[in-house]
């Protein structure tokens, strides 16, 4: 099948009417001007709230035939019995097309007139107040931007001017994607890239969301702390914040399982956002990765560890998600050892003497030690995801004490998935650490009935429940709370559960 289905629909619709022009059931002067009045109707169909009809399952639209009539003018039954002939639409009452990506064809078509036409904004389909809501012609989009074939940088630029995110499905989905002027591309990302942040110029989180999936999509989000390094070996780039070390208030006296204290901790460096699917995915992807079983060694971790979850919003700027603490776990050891590999590689180009034959981090006892070791990466302890999460005055969300839906991604927000990590700047914490409240829960390293205040000292081989804190996209303001506790089995995975990463030495010679 071509990945261009703009042109398959357009092969399949001459193959039909060639057939008719061979049986001469068709005139010759008739075929333009019936496709022309199929693309009319399909344009007023599609232009109409979709009604799902159990009776013409295949269609979400259809026209009451003396409608049909009206759209299609005074040779309506000709035209009527030519598209019927030609097997393109049912004309029984109500009228529908015989498959509604028939109906997303022709009405792409009618698009493409309006458009060449320039009779027609983007914001027409897509309203301003709510362009990121689906309108039912986003199939359409796709089929239209397909139609050129040569270069759709025009027709993307004109849907992006009101959707990103649908201009973005149309790159990914049209096949003719590869054909975008370069400039354009480099602008459209720049352009996004400012909006995830610009709460005046998209106050709404749901629209800043839909620009992060467009990026997604497209995997053009290169912020900061969001992808991959590809220059040190295609790994997790990371950007660390620093929490410095002092007293902070953990607790609060209305929680069960953290009462009130005031706790010091040591300096130690958090990363600003959690892992995204792009950034897990480097471990899952590599021959010495997921599927290494010394990852795992010392964890009550069964061999169903190995395999990857699936993603359930596969963005690549999203946080992972669907990941069990075991595998979090696993991925905390590979990094520290690629990140000392590539530290060695670093000393060894500069003839360094500190660089010896067996230093790079390669063998099981390392490996496991790694998971707690203070110069390794691991995930954080829940005192020290709190610390980062409320700073030090005690403050109930990472952004003060009143919950705010626009502050971060809860079932409130209205998102209704995961987003694009970073589009909530102002809810993040006094240090700067991002997406603590909602998004998805964080796994800590802390063993729920047991939470050692020393990492080092914690309990890696109980199979029982882990930490976790921050609360989802799917979870209410009480779950939201920086000082809300949950516990859960540490191999469970779900949508709504990811992780982010601590270091306890400077990350740079991590």
């Amino acid at each position: 099948m071509p990945k261009n289905r703009g042109e398959l629909f357009k092969n399949f619709v001459q193959n039909r009417l060639d057939r008719e022009l061979e049986d001469e059931r068709i005139l010759p002067t008739e075929i333009e001007p019936l496709k022309d009045a199929l693309a009319r109707l399909a344009f007023e169909m599609q232009s109409r709230p979709a009604k799902p009809d159990a009776k013409y399952s295949g269609a979400l639209t259809v026209l009451p035939k003396i409608e049909a009539a009206k759209v299609l003018g005074e040779n309506h039954q000709r035209l009527f019995t030519l598209a019927s002939g030609a097997g393109i639409l049912d004309i029984a009452d109500p009228v529908r097309f015989t498959h509604q990506l028939l109906q997303e064809y022709f009405a792409a078509r009618h698009l493409d007139a309006r458009f060449r036409a320039g009779n027609l904004q983007a914001s027409e389909i897509w309203r301003t107040d709510k362009w990121w809501q689906r309108t039912n012609w986003e199939v359409a989009a796709v089929l239209f931007t397909g139609l050129y074939s040569n270069d759709c940088t025009a027709a993307v630029e004109w849907i992006a001017e009101a959707n990103p995110e649908v201009a973005a499905q149309c790159l990914d989905r049209s096949g003719v994607g590869h054909t975008l002027n370069p400039a354009t591309r480099q602008r459209l990302s720049e352009d996004w890239i400012k909006r995830l942040t610009d709460l005046k110029r998209d106050p709404d989180p749901q629209a800043r969301a839909a620009i992060g999936r467009a990026l997604g999509i497209l995997g053009w989000d290169n912020r900061k702390g969001v992808g991959v390094d590809e220059i040190n070996g295609k790994l997790p780039d990371i950007e660390w914040i620093e929490i410095p070390e002092g007293e902070f208030q953990y607790g609060d006296e209305n929680e069960s399982d953290n009462k009130p204290q005031k706790l010091t901790l040591r300096t130690f460096w958090i990363s600003r956002f959690p892992v995204t699917y792009s950034q897990f995915q480097t471990f899952v992807d590599d021959p010495k990765g997921l599927k290494d079983p010394r990852w795992f060694e010392g964890l009550a971790a069964s061999d169903k560890e190995h395999q990857a979850g699936d993603q359930a919003f596969k963005f690549d700027n999203h946080p992972r998600e669907s990941v069990s603490w075991y595998q979090a776990m696993a991925f905390c050891r590979w990094l520290s050892w690629r990140l000392d590999q590539v530290r060695v590689a670093q000393l060894g180009s500069v003839s360094s003497p500190r660089v010896s034959k067996g230093s790079v981090a390669d063998d099981k006892a390392l490996a496991y030690a790694r998971a707690t070791d203070t110069s390794g990466i691991r995930l954080p302890t829940e005192f020290e995801w709190e610390k980062a999460a409320r700073g030090t005055d005690g403050r109930l969300y990472p952004y003060g004490n009143e919950f705010d839906a626009a502050k971060g991604n809860t079932h409130k927000t209205g998102i209704g998935q995961t987003s694009a990590v970073g589009i909530f700047p102002n809810g993040a914490s006094p240090y700067g650490v991002e997406e603590m409240s909602g998004n998805v829960w964080e796994w800590c390293l802390s063993y729920y009935s047991e939470p050692k205040f020393d990492a080092a000292k914690e309990n890696l081989r109980t199979e029982d429940n882990r930490v976790l804190r921050g609360g989802s996209w799917g979870d209410d303001r009480s779950s939201a709370r920086a000082v809300f506790c949950y516990a859960i089995r540490p191999a469970d995975r779900y949508n709504i559960i990811g992780f982010r990463v601590v270091c306890c030495r400077p990350p740079s010679s991590s």
